[in-house]
């Protein structure tokens, strides 16, 4: 998962609003996860812990300061965020890596 993570993350910059970077973060995730669906759905399961994984939580823990979100809220901000948008992912690579019969 981490390997995933570590490419998505290849370019990437501290560049513009927490805003823009956040939504450059979870597109970078989504585009990456979409591609391998089954490790997306697993992900939700069995968070990495590698450097790619953890340039993506110090990057969002960043964005999230920078937005002027109170410190001792960081944490709790982060954790409603990533759980949102795991389990987006995830949902939509199920979609993707069912059946039909399955998505009916």
């Amino acid at each position: 998962m981490d390997h995933v993570l570590v490419q998505a993350m290849h370019d990437y910059q501290r560049q513009g609003t927490w805003r823009e970077r956040l939504l450059d973060l979870t597109l970078r995730s989504w585009d990456a996860y979409a591609a391998l669906p089954q490790l997306a759905k697993d992900t939700s399961h069995y968070p990495g812990s590698g450097p790619g994984s953890q340039l993506v939580i110090e990057e969002t823990l960043q964005a999230l300061s920078d937005a002027g979100v109170p410190e001792e809220l960081i944490p709790e901000w982060y954790h409603r965020l990533v759980t949102l948008s795991v389990s987006l992912i995830s949902a939509h690579a199920a979609g993707q890596s069912s059946g039909p019969t399955e998505q009916k």
